[in-house]
């Protein structure tokens, strides 16, 4: 099989794309919110989490990290999309292929510490009546992100590995 003949599927490119426009598009309106909540009085507007009113820094902090953590995710998605791009111009094995692998993997393993850190804080924390927590073991669980970044960054050296075993190839007759 020909290497110009692996065309990523235009459904991946449009899913990305959508996605992309809608976490920019929630990422805004929430840093607006923020923005709107931080200068009206406290008791007005309450930060609520669980149903449970979170007052102070405490609101601020959850806040704070959870909009870390959303940015993050953009910049994974924005990771992709460029490599999906990649594909589509038929590069394959590249030096930038690599690059974009290495740090969407780097950037998941650094996502799956940094969201759960305000679910972890608030239910230990500041819950009123704390109780167990099920951390789960499905697609959203620690373990299975944890898992995907250190593919990602497999992935990456892997197609490093062939990078440099088709540079030799083009050079010999």
């Amino acid at each position: 099989m020909a290497v110009n003949s692996l065309r990523p599927p235009r459904l991946l490119k449009t899913i990305l794309d959508f996605l992309f426009v809608m976490l920019i598009i929630s990422v805004a309106i929430w840093t607006a919110v923020g923005i709107i909540y931080y200068f009206l009085p406290k008791d007005l507007v309450p930060i609520r989490f669980n149903d449970e009113k979170l007052g102070g820094i405490h609101g601020i902090i959850l806040s704070i990290l959870g909009l870390l953590g959303q940015l993050l995710f953009i910049y994974i998605i924005l990771k992709f999309k460029s490599l999906v791009r990649l594909f589509f111009k038929g590069e394959i094995y590249t030096y930038s292929q690599v690059k974009n692998l290495r740090k969407m993997g780097s950037a998941i393993l650094i996502y799956a510490l940094i969201d759960p850190i305000p679910f972890f804080i608030y239910k230990h924390f500041l819950e009123s009546n704390p109780r167990t927590v099920d951390y789960g073991f499905g697609f959203d669980s620690f373990l299975f992100i944890i898992a995907l970044g250190l593919f990602f960054v497999f992935l990456s050296r892997t197609f490093e590995n062939a990078g440099k075993l088709k540079a030799e190839n083009d050079l010999t007759i």
